[in-house]
């Protein structure tokens, strides 16, 4: 039986989530006034050390992504991506995709308003790859990502805002903003000059509008039409 945890009462080590460094062991520690201390790592079945997404389902399974490698595969490159959950005893192992195995960087998780996950495969070289995952059945649905100018798509990132999300992508040139809906339809709304380093950005939801303040190099606002209100360095 799945365990449910009181008041959400993981406490997670910040220091590892944010800053996890290859070789070293990820650990998850739970804390709270009815349970003892414990600490998870991979004798237990984390195969994470640099984790990208922690999310809990409506049925109580945590739900980590994130890579696995050693100080030398992170040096060759020869990293491994990992989704797991994990219901409070036991980690449980995610078959992937097979395309999204070949050169992932980076593997984030977006919780939908119905339980669904956006699951975001990022390369540093390479195209990205976007699924719709039922973390119920663990089926992957493969979304087209749109193209401009029929260039190639370098990296997406999605922020939730209501019930749909915004979706960015970067090519070469240039960065492009979508709505995407529930029923995986895309919204053409408008094109900026290239935003880098825009996997990192966490965009925050206001009234009418999102905007990102914790860019090393700018802040950009955006209103849900798609139009671009600030964008100026700090």
């Amino acid at each position: 039986m799945t365990k449910r945890y009181t008041s959400l009462s993981f406490l997670f080590s910040i220091c590892f989530l944010l800053f996890g460094k290859p070789g070293y062991t990820q650990e998850i520690i739970t804390e709270s006034p009815q349970l003892k201390h414990l600490t998870f790592n991979e004798n237990d079945g984390l195969l994470i050390d640099r984790m990208n997404s922690m999310i809990f389902d409506t049925n109580n399974w945590l739900w980590l992504s994130g890579i696995n490698s050693t100080n030398s595969d992170y040096k060759l490159r020869k990293t491994k991506i990992n989704i797991q959950r994990f219901n409070g005893e036991a980690f449980y192992n995610v078959s992937l995709p097979e395309e999204s195995l070949n050169n992932s960087d980076f593997v984030f998780l977006k919780k939908r308003t119905d339980n669904l996950f956006y699951v975001n495969f990022i390369k540093k070289k390479g195209e990205p790859n976007l699924y719709l995952l039922n973390p119920s059945t663990l089926d992957f649905q493969k979304i087209k990502i749109p193209k401009q100018n029929s260039l190639e798509n370098e990296v997406v990132n999605l922020f939730p805002y209501n019930n749909y999300y915004f979706v960015f992508v970067n090519n070469k040139n240039s960065t492009s903003l979508y709505k995407l809906s529930d029923d995986l339809k895309f919204t053409y709304l408008s094109t900026f000059s290239k935003m880098k380093g825009l996997f990192r950005f966490n965009f925050k939801k206001m009234e009418d509008s999102f905007s990102d303040g914790f860019t090393h190099t700018e802040t950009i606002t955006i209103n849900t039409k798609g139009i671009l209100l600030t964008n100026r360095s700090t």
